[in-house]
């Protein structure tokens, strides 16, 4: 278990990442809470959780390389 202040970076980076996601859950589950369906807003709660405490990446994976390349020429100059 970690530090809770060390979770910080990584929860605001998630919420900023996953905002649609969690705006739909949270939704759902004031809805379910509405509702009672009280075993419904624990799977919301549980999801909303698991998104927002997600590891961040450390490293973006590197481009593939691609087969197509561009070069561009002046061939002539055309005076006006």
């Amino acid at each position: 278990m970690r530090h809770p202040k060390a979770l910080v970076p990584e929860v605001q980076y998630n919420i900023k990442h996953h905002l649609p996601k969690l705006t739909i859950d949270l939704n759902a589950a004031r809805k379910d809470m509405g509702l009672k369906r009280y075993s419904m807003l624990g799977e919301d709660l549980g999801r909303m959780l698991a998104i927002v405490t997600t590891p961040v990446p450390t490293e973006m994976p590197a481009p593939e390389e691609s087969h197509w390349s561009f070069s561009f020429e002046v061939i002539d100059q055309i005076d006006f």
